[in-house]
């Protein structure tokens, strides 16, 4: 589905990613790990055309997205819940979901919000409550649940699990899973790292801007320098 070949990005004059390499394909739960600083965001942010590539190849279907604008990006199938979650504060739960299917015109909209209520029912009992007011568990369920509603077939996850409760950590992963088993393939960066393998099926783990390690999730959780360095665990 996926496909990043000898990628190369910075800002101004300062190099940060050094000839990526990633794949994923269809139906996959892929995890990206590395310490703050490692690159992760500035790859997302490629990914979605909001950073022109130096060098390399991103390819999506086949199709090159290096000089496509965000708005085609997302027309294409690509999403990105965005670290921070960048709600529209002042505006209702229901307003910032619906912004998420601002591209879309099918007519299909109405049904989408009620799926999205369903897989959210806090979402749903504070329909009407103001984005800015929520809880931050509340407000990462509305940053994810505005991704989905432009229905994509892949979706981009950047460290949902800052600043929140262990618990909310863990069961807004479990919706991931739950989120892949109806049909989106989702590329998951994450500082939880053992959590977020434990959830892949494959993990790549950035490290000063380059890809240091890649395979199976299994794999990289059994790595006794992994363990060590990301871990904190003999």
């Amino acid at each position: 589905m996926l496909a990043i070949k000898d990628l190369s990005v910075g800002y101004g004059d300062t190099k940060v990613l050094w000839d990526i390499n990633l794949e994923i394909a269809p139906g996959e739960i892929v995890a990206l790990i590395g310490v703050n600083g490692a690159g992760k965001t500035t790859l997302l942010k490629t990914l979605m055309g909001l950073l022109p590539p130096w060098t390399g190849s991103i390819r999506y279907r086949g199709q090159e997205l290096s000089r496509l604008d965000t708005h085609r990006i997302v027309k294409l199938g690509i999403n990105l819940t965005p670290q921070g979650r960048l709600l529209f504060t002042g505006m209702s739960v229901e307003e910032n979901l619906l912004m998420g299917a601002y591209l879309r015109r099918d007519s299909e909209v109405k049904h989408d919000l009620k799926h999205i209520y369903d897989l959210f029912p806090r979402l749903s009992e504070r329909k009407r409550q103001r984005a800015g007011t929520l809880s931050g568990g509340e407000q990462q369920m509305c940053a994810l649940g505005r991704s989905l509603m432009s229905r994509p077939s892949l979706l981009l996850l950047d460290e949902m699990s800052l600043g929140l409760a262990p618990i909310v950590v863990e069961m807004l992963l479990d919706l991931v899973v739950e989120i892949r088993g109806q049909g989106t393939t989702v590329l998951l960066v994450e500082q939880d790292i053992e959590e977020a393998l434990l959830r892949a099926d494959r993990g790549y783990v950035l490290e000063g801007g380059r890809m240091e390690m890649s395979g199976p999730s299994p794999d990289l959780l059994s790595n006794a320098s992994l363990r060590v360095a990301y871990l904190g665990l003999a």
